[in-house]
């Protein structure tokens, strides 16, 4: 009786430790002069069910795009990473881009939001790209 009383007490407390508000955080980091292209991004990173924070990145002809896929569809990754690499490429043929679910890659664009040098963005996003096509 005891153990069954101490089970229907904490059941909420699970129940409310594993939902989630299912709130997507999207950042965009836009120098160029691409135009309506932050409302689009934007929404194929909301479309995509299994992400839950995304980062995009615009530079000059460059377009990185970091995104963290909820931990439950880790094994999916690649899956969903290519699923969103293929709409981007179709949407916007003439910019390089390149989508990645590596979490040292969204941490590195995470640091970019805040710098205030449009070159070291460049040159870091060069970086960034190079690092991705790298496999180990």
């Amino acid at each position: 009786m005891k153990k069954m009383a101490l089970t229907f007490f904490f059941v909420p407390f699970f129940l409310v430790g594993c939902s989630s508000a299912n709130e997507q955080t999207i950042r965009i980091y836009n120098e160029s002069e691409v135009g309506g292209v932050r409302a689009d991004v934007e929404g194929v990173i909301a479309e995509t069910d299994e992400v839950y924070n995304g980062i995009a990145v615009f530079v000059e002809d460059e377009l990185l795009v970091s995104l963290q896929v909820k931990p439950w569809l880790a094994f999916k990754k690649q899956k969903i990473e290519e699923r969103v690499q293929k709409q981007f490429d179709e949407q916007y043929p003439d910019l390089n881009v390149l989508v990645s679910t590596d979490f040292k890659l969204y941490w590195e664009s995470e640091k970019l939001l805040e710098e205030k040098d449009q070159q070291k963005v460049v040159d870091e996003v060069q970086k960034l790209k190079e690092l991705a096509k790298e496999e180990t």
